[in-house]
């Protein structure tokens, strides 16, 4: 009951992005939201994959900065340990 509480509620966010779109950040964000809180087959790899890009890495390392939490560091595929420093 509470996971499907939590899919239909990212499918409402979801849904709010989508017309929310026209004012550039605001829909985005919203839409983000809606799909971390659902559950579906491929979701760590969609989440991996929109973190590994670099605006959103640096959007996220200015927010866990300002929290006191330590930089997350960007995965490159070709190796096989994350390459320190490469928020950048």
């Amino acid at each position: 009951l509470v996971k499907s509480g939590k899919n239909l509620g990212g499918v409402a966010l979801i849904i709010v992005g989508a017309l929310m779109f026209i004012p550039p950040g605001v829909g985005t964000l919203t839409m983000f939201a809606g799909l971390v809180l659902m559950d579906f087959p491929g979701k760590y790899k969609l989440e991996r994959w929109a973190v590994n890009r670099r605006p959103v890495l640096r959007a996220v390392n200015w927010l866990r900065a300002r929290f006191d939490k330590p930089a997350l560091e960007f995965w490159d595929k070709t190796r096989k340990s994350p390459e320190p420093n490469a928020t950048g």
